[in-house]
């Protein structure tokens, strides 16, 4: 691929803080070889190339980053949501290879059927593998399974010279003291770009989580709850901190606990969910607005919301 065979869109781009946009070149590639194809017309810039290939290139999935992480004003960022094919999934192993676009919910609603689950998942299933890498995700289950890179055990990198490397956690032959892939996992897309991952995934029997609730009046019940060893028993966790209101209920919780439940405690608690255990239903009930209205998250809005919870 030569330059003048790339043609990219001009688009306004932000992450998901909605702060610092900028105008990028985008390129949303089908096959791996764009891919190299263009980091390799990048790499190769000459004074006659067009500006867009002298700025570098950034990777970008679905642009939930909160910073600017996948931008690249002026320059060419390119877009692997189109990358997005689940290539083999094994139910023995556990092990599932696909291209970086994939977003968890597709791997989600993928792995399910075969008795499978994400490792581990944010706040959001709109994001991409890729993107959950360059990252290092953390989910809800962080103190049991840490962040989303201890799940990864093979994954392709194309570097800057157009050549792709086969990278493991402990080593291969193109990285032999894996110095290269632990710098990937977290590393923001700056070692190169991902074009295919082998993830562990985690076995479960059922789609449900059994969950317990509980909430606190102060922040040294909160701090007493999360050390007192019973977080252990959990493999998730989360909780809404009120950090708004004043004495003596600052630091006040929800706190929802909680882990996969087995079969036989879905006919247990949830008999009817029973019938069909890896079912998962989550249906998309509307899109919030591009343009959201300034001054929303404020003190009196989150007053209410936190007392409410």
């Amino acid at each position: 691929m030569t330059y003048a065979s790339i043609t990219p869109d001009v688009r306004r781009l932000w992450g998901f803080g909605r702060r610092g946009s900028t105008v990028c070149h985008t390129i949303t590639p089908r096959d791996p070889q764009e891919v190299i194809d263009a980091v390799v017309a990048v790499a190769e810039h000459n004074a006659s190339s067009p500006d867009f290939l002298k700025r570098g290139v950034v990777a970008r999935g679905l642009g939930r980053s909160y910073g600017d992480n996948a931008q690249n004003s002026g320059g060419l960022v390119i877009d692997l949501s189109g990358l997005d094919r689940i290539h083999s999934i094994d139910a023995e192993s556990g092990i599932a290879v696909m291209q970086p676009g994939v977003s968890l919910d597709q791997l989600m609603r993928a792995a399910l059927p075969h008795g499978l689950w994400v490792p581990v998942l944010p706040g959001t299933r709109e994001v991409t593998v890729g993107g959950a890498i360059g990252c290092d995700i953390h989910g809800k289950n962080h103190h049991s399974a840490g962040s989303f890179g201890n799940h990864v055990v093979q994954l392709d990198l194309l570097v800057a010279d157009g050549s792709v490397l086969t990278l493991r956690p402990e080593g291969s032959l193109d990285d032999p003291d894996g110095s290269i892939f632990w710098a990937t996992i977290g590393g923001i897309g700056l070692t190169g770009i991902i074009l295919e991952v082998h993830l562990q995934m985690t076995h479960t029997e059922t789609a449900y989580f059994l969950a317990d609730t509980d909430r606190t009046a102060n922040l040294d019940e909160t701090i007493e709850l999360h050390t007192d060893g019973s977080e252990s028993t959990y493999t998730y966790t989360s909780a809404w901190f009120d950090s708004i209101i004043d004495e003596p209920h600052l630091g006040r919780a929800g706190l929802a606990r909680g882990s996969l439940a087995t079969l036989e405690q879905l006919k247990e608690f949830a008999p009817e969910k029973a019938k069909d255990p890896l079912a998962f239903d989550a249906p998309h009930l509307f899109d919030v607005p591009d343009v959201f209205p300034n001054g929303l998250a404020n003190k009196l809005d989150f007053t209410i919301v936190s007392k409410a919870y």
